[in-house]
């Protein structure tokens, strides 16, 4: 039977839909909460709006808010759905995100929101604002002790039927700069807006993976986002047919991530991205990070795909020299797999960076654990991106 949200909410009296005339109470409670990695302590800055990043992060997006007994938010979370081919067809695929709660939550609290997520994944394919949605994943950094212990370790300890699956490891590497090693190879271009069909072809295509893209979903991500094709970056081949492609894209505009608190490591590594022409980072202050969007490459030889990243590096940074300082990247990310040690390899050409490692989670009840619903376990980079998430 077709459900929708109200009717999962009506037995939550602490829990409810969220709309764009809560952005304001929901930019004041997140100044208040930060997530801690093994790099320090992260605020993220959604002024002036806070459904602004939504609606790049999936084609609808949900926000839902968790409250105390005098009805003061207390927490909140996210859901969007995005359409893309999971293995082989075209699917909605359900995401969840933003996951954040004040230390002043209320036990009730808590146990709503834990009832109210376990009844969501149950039921979440009879629910009609979820579009037939097949699949629920979230990404959580390996060293967010907290959001681990609230999400994924939650079943060990016998309070919830939800298990958060892993199927696919990979690492967010963040480099901070580069040493001019290598010369940038010359195969690289700017896309034109005549390649368009050609880069979209060339993304959804000849993909073996477990999630990739479709059409629509590049698409729309260009319109909402409003990057132009020439932000993509095109390796060609001899035959003029390409064999790489990314684009740089950014959040800013959307969100601002503020470092609480500098480790020894990210001192000792800015001081040698400063030198390298990269802005200073300072603690409380917004960041600039990019992302490497979009990102395929067609070879399956993990030293080609080394040199075409590194060489997306040179490039880039070849592209940022060109701005006055305070407007360059403080960091620029790609995900690769975990057992790629991309990280290391890159440090290799001459990009200094910092790996944090991370998971991605099939959300499942443990009701519809079945070999049909599972998500195949990934071991190479799938063609969609996470990066806005």
């Amino acid at each position: 039977m077709e459900k929708n949200f109200q009717d999962l909410l009506q037995n939550f009296n602490r829990v409810s839909l969220a709309s764009e005339k809560h952005s304001q109470e929901i930019l004041e409670l997140s100044e208040n909460i930060q997530m801690q990695t093994e790099s320090g302590g992260l605020k993220f800055d959604r002024n002036p709006d806070f459904f602004a990043l939504s609606k790049i992060q999936g084609e609808k997006t949900y926000t839902f808010l968790f409250r105390n007994s005098d009805n003061s938010l207390t927490g909140y979370g996210c859901v969007s759905i995005t359409p893309m081919m999971i293995k082989g067809q075209k699917e909605y695929l359900g995401y969840t995100s933003d996951l954040r709660f004040s230390p002043n939550m209320e036990k009730e609290t808590k146990i709503q929101f834990y009832q109210f997520y376990e009844l969501l994944i149950k039921e979440f394919k009879n629910i009609s604002e979820l579009s037939s949605c097949q699949y629920i994943i979230a990404s959580i950094l390996d060293g967010n002790v907290a959001a681990k212990k609230v999400m994924v370790d939650k079943r060990g300890q016998n309070k919830g039927h939800l298990i958060h699956r892993p199927f696919y490891s990979y690492s967010n590497i963040n480099v901070i700069g580069s040493l001019p090693l290598h010369k940038i190879n010359h195969n690289i271009v700017r896309a034109q807006e005549k390649d368009h069909e050609e880069i979209i072809n060339f993304l959804t295509t000849d993909s073996n993976q477990n999630i990739s893209w479709t059409e629509d979903e590049i698409l729309r991500r260009k319109r909402v986002h409003q990057f132009s094709w020439s932000d993509f970056l095109l390796f060609r081949d001899e035959n003029h047919k390409i064999t790489a492609c990314c684009a740089l894209l950014s959040d800013y505009l959307y969100r601002k991530a503020k470092v609480s608190q500098l480790t020894l490591g990210i001192k000792l590594s800015q001081m040698l991205a400063y030198f390298l022409g990269k802005p200073k980072v300072t603690e409380n202050e917004p960041l600039r990070l990019g992302y490497i969007s979009f990102l395929k490459i067609q070879s399956n030889n993990l030293n080609d795909r080394t040199t075409y990243l590194s060489q997306f590096f040179n490039f880039i940074n070849c592209l940022q020299r060109t701005l006055p300082k305070d407007e360059r990247y403080h960091s620029i990310t790609v995900h690769e797999p975990s057992h790629y040690n991309m990280g290391k390899r890159l440090l290799k050409k001459g990009h200094i960076n910092v790996e944090l490692p991370a998971t991605l989670y099939q959300v499942i009840h443990e009701s519809e654990l079945r070999e049909d619903n599972q998500l195949i376990t990934q071991t190479e980079r799938p063609d969609f991106d996470i990066v806005f998430h």
